[in-house]
């Protein structure tokens, strides 16, 4: 929550916390140390108001949690204790004594969380049911509590009746009486040898906590307080905004070393946390277009190769050929025949593929104009499906066609561009046919599905190797990697494709198709009408 408060938020609710924790701090003390006071020095243990020992004040409370508990256990109510407090309170059960009064049951976990919070300030504990021992301090010897109970008192535990309070040289006792159901009287004493110096009297060289002194000590928690305060606030404050800080000067040392991948590990919707996030975006834009600006350059790169290969190969073939006209090895009217129409069919052959190649840049560069029109996909290819088939037949390729997409469905399509990619798919078809098998087939299947129309143009051809489904729509790629054959086309057609393709805000892709060759799929969104 405090990472994404604003700067100028938190300066304001650290000076506010300034002046607002010593104030709470001042008013928990001087209320806290009167309550604690007017409580003891009226309770029914008949406290001595000089006395000012805290401790006394605590292990009288806590023998007080002790009737309280063991009241409760009585009545059949246990309280929940941490894993800690059980912990704390396994060791006091050695402690418990059996009786026959059986009201050693009663010394519950409750209680003796309440015994171990009294055992640890140095007291020994004694809890008798009707004059029977049902509880000691396990260490401690029943004979020495008996003893410093009398020297302290002057009294036997039998003759222990009321709650009181008792401290002299040999140490302080604290007695708490009580009846519980069936009137059976619980005594619960104890006895810390020690106590004696700590309840020394007024003007000793121990501070008492006393209503006159509580100002004092007041003024010494709210110094403290101040000081301890502003100290958390300062380092909270500088490390919330040092902190980011030195993660925006790393990711820029990071940015300028051209560590374009390097994100900055700082969510905030802070001032500084919104400075962050708009680096990192300009970090996340920077590196695309660089790697979009490599890409243009491979691309080119690979354009450049493609067409002086491609158009080097078909030069040299007329080359070669009117060579041989020229230096008379065509000495016939058939040879110089076939000779020029070779040259013909390459000229024809180079100027396809300048066209292609123009079209391509055209797409490239969106000078191509698209006309969409609202078409119904069921009519439209129903119609023309008989076209493809008699395109297909003609170059020795059987074909399927299998519709499932209802008849009231619309794609917004330009209909010139759309027979151009169907016309590129069926070449690719007829050109990558495989001879050694019995029949060449191929199938286009249309179906619908979550608003989007799908065509599958699939055939069993030679096919591509798995790797190569996605490079198949690159320019000038051709699985032939030698592009000696000349009659697979100048693989431009596939790039073209895609190019039309993703102007209709569809997507395409190859994978292997069903009738054991290629197959390309084509995924187009529905047109409402």
């Amino acid at each position: 929550m405090f990472e994404n408060t604003s700067i100028r938020n938190k300066l304001v609710l650290s000076n506010m916390l300034m002046i607002v924790v010593p104030v709470i701090i001042i008013f928990v003390v001087v209320f806290g140390l009167t309550s604690l006071v007017s409580y003891f020095s009226t309770s029914r243990f008949s406290i001595d108001p000089t006395f000012g020992s805290f401790l006394l004040y605590k292990t009288q409370f806590d023998a007080a949690k002790i009737e309280s508990e063991f009241i409760d256990a009585v009545n059949g109510k246990e309280s929940i204790h941490s894993q800690l407090e059980k912990k704390q309170s396994e060791p006091l059960k050695g402690g418990i004594t059996e009786s026959t009064t059986g009201l050693e049951d009663m010394i519950t976990d409750s209680v003796l969380v309440e015994c171990a919070s009294v055992e640890k300030n140095g007291s020994d504990i004694l809890i008798l049911a009707n004059d029977e021992i049902i509880y000691k301090t396990e260490k401690a010897d029943v004979y020495n509590i008996v003893g410093t109970v009398f020297d302290v008192s002057g009294k036997s535990l039998s003759d222990i009746n009321d709650s009181f309070v008792s401290s002299n040289e040999f140490g302080t006792v604290i007695a708490n009486v009580f009846r519980i159901e069936h009137g059976d009287v619980i005594k619960v004493i104890i006895i810390n040898a020690t106590l004696k110096a700590i309840v020394s009297s007024v003007g000793g060289d121990y501070l008492h906590i006393r209503g006159d002194n509580i100002v004092f000590v007041a003024a010494v928690a709210a110094v403290i307080a101040i000081c301890v305060t502003n100290g958390i606030l300062v380092i909270f404050v500088l490390k919330s905004i040092l902190d980011p800080l030195k993660k925006l000067q790393t990711a820029t040392h990071e940015l300028r070393d051209g560590n374009l991948d390097y994100q900055i590990a700082y969510k905030s919707e802070n001032e500084i946390g919104q400075v962050c996030a708009d680096f990192d975006e300009m970090r996340r834009r920077l590196k695309e277009s660089v790697e979009q600006q490599q890409k243009y350059e491979e691309n080119r790169m690979q354009l450049i190769a493609g067409i002086s290969h491609d158009l080097g190969t078909p030069l040299t073939a007329i080359k070669g050929y009117a060579s041989g006209i020229l230096d008379g090895i065509a000495d016939t009217d058939e040879k110089r025949e076939k000779y020029v129409r070779v040259i013909y069919k390459t000229a024809n052959d180079m100027d396809r593929m300048v066209s292609e190649l123009s079209m391509l840049s055209k797409l490239n560069l969106d000078k191509i104009p698209f006309y969409f029109e609202k078409v119904n996909v069921a009519a439209s290819l129903d119609s023309y499906a008989n076209d493809i088939r008699n395109s297909l037949e003609n170059g020795g390729v059987e074909f399927e066609y299998e519709r499932t997409c209802p008849d009231d469905i619309y794609i917004s399509i330009d209909i010139g561009q759309s027979k151009r990619v169907i016309r590129n798919l069926i070449q690719n078809c007829k050109k990558y046919k495989d001879t050694s098998k019995p029949e060449n087939r191929a199938k286009l299947t249309v179906s619908y599905e979550d608003g989007n129309v799908e065509f599958v143009f699939e055939d069993n051809g030679i096919g591509v190797a798995d790797s190569e489904y996605e490079k198949i729509f690159d320019s000038f790629y051709r699985s032939d990697k030698a592009r000696s054959n000349a009659q697979s086309g100048s693989g431009l057609g596939l790039a073209i494709t895609k190019q039309i393709v993703e102007r209709h805000s569809a997507t395409i892709s190859a994978d292997r198709s069903s009738l054991g060759g290629l197959a390309v799929k084509i995924t187009i969104p529905e047109t409402k009408i």
